[in-house]
C-alpha cells in the first residue's frame, strides 16, 4: 500500500495489549529486543492534512477508519496497491485487488458525519484508474469518518 502525495508521518500504537513479545534474531545481542508490547491499533496522524487513519482488525480482517476534520481532505487521499496485477470493482462496488498470490476484497466504504450532534450517514464514491484509488463525497458535511473493511 503506497499513499500518494502524503505527508511523511510515522505510525503510533494505540490500545496496547497486556502481553509482550521478545525478538531474539541472530546471534548478535545488539539486535535483540525484549519486552515489546504490541498494540491492537496503529494510527497515522496528518498523513493528509487534518486527517487521521487508524488500522485495526475486526472479525479477523484488517479494517481502517479515516477521521477527517475537513471533508475536502477526502479528495487528497489517494493510494496504490504496489504489486497488484489487477484492480476492479465488483457489481456491489467492492474493490477487488489481484496479486500474484491471490486476490483480496476491500468492501464498500461507509461514511458518516456529525451535524448538530447527530450522526448523519451519506454515500461515498470510490474511483480507480489502472492503479490509483481515491474517494469522493456525494455531498459535504462538517466532519466525516470513512470505514472500509479489507478481507
Amino acid at each position: 500500500l503506497k499513499w500518494l502525495n502524503a505527508n511523511p508521518v510515522k505510525g503510533t500504537g494505540m490500545a496496547p495489549l497486556e502481553y509482550y513479545h521478545n525478538y531474539f534474531i541472530g546471534s548478535d545481542s545488539n539486535h535483540w529486543k525484549g519486552g515489546i508490547y504490541p498494540h491492537s491499533k496503529i494510527a497515522y496522524q496528518n498523513l493528509y492534512d487534518q486527517s487521521k487513519v487508524v488500522f485495526y482488525t475486526a472479525g479477523g480482517r484488517l479494517k481502517y477508519d479515516w477521521h477527517l476534520r475537513n471533508p475536502s481532505t477526502l479528495s487528497q487521499i489517494k493510494w496504490q496497491y504496489e504489486g497488484a496485477t489487477g484492480i476492479s470493482l465488483n457489481e456491489e462496488g467492492a474493490l477487488i485487488v489481484e496479486t500474484s498470490v491471490g486476490e483480496f476484497m476491500e468492501s464498500i466504504p461507509v461514511a458518516w458525519g456529525w451535524k448538530d450532534g447527530e450522526r448523519v450517514d451519506f454515500p461515498l464514491m470510490r474511483y480507480h484508474v489502472p492503479s490509483v484509488i481515491w474517494m469522493a463525497l456525494y455531498r459535504s458535511l462538517f466532519a466525516i469518518q470513512a470505514s472500509p473493511l479489507l478481507g
